[in-house]
């Protein structure tokens, strides 16, 4: 999985490539799951704009995962794992450019809960020595590349 940031100190930057590794450490037991718009979180932009990126980034997950204080459960892998990362870092770019960064702590409770229900369903932390690369796109954006290193965490 690819981890798309704009700013040069994104926050849990470090979190945020530990669930990434972890998504993509998934056993292959699990299906394969198709993105299917309906299933995953999808940030209501207008709603944003009118609440902040903290409610529109709430009510989009709990939409898609439930309650997160009752645990969450993955039983599949890919693309919809993909898109909540995608999520998840579109909020914290959205937070730290409205220099919220109290509501970031409320987006890393999101990013434990699903780092655990990763955990419990086969995912091994294996990110303690990963190569990372910067690849540069025309919109000054960066990616950030990681490969799976066998060292467990």
């Amino acid at each position: 999985m690819k981890i798309c940031r704009h700013s040069s100190m994104p926050l849990y930057e470090h979190e945020c490539t530990l669930l990434a590794s972890l998504f993509d450490s998934l056993p292959s037991t699990l299906p394969d799951s198709l993105l299917d718009p309906s299933l995953t979180p999808q940030i209501d932009i207008d709603f944003a704009g009118q609440e902040g990126p903290w409610p529109a980034f709430n009510k989009a997950m709990h939409a898609s995962w439930g309650d997160k204080s009752k645990g969450l459960t993955i039983s599949e892998r890919g693309a919809a794992l993909g898109q909540t990362l995608s999520v998840i870092c579109w909020t914290l770019e959205q937070l730290e450019s409205n220099n919220s960064t109290g509501s970031a702590k409320l987006v890393k409770l999101w990013i434990d809960a699903l780092a655990d229900a990763a955990k419990a369903a086969g995912a091994s932390a294996t990110t303690a020595t990963q190569s990372m690369s910067l690849v540069y796109s025309s919109k000054s954006e960066f990616i950030i590349c990681f490969y799976s290193s066998s060292t467990e965490m």
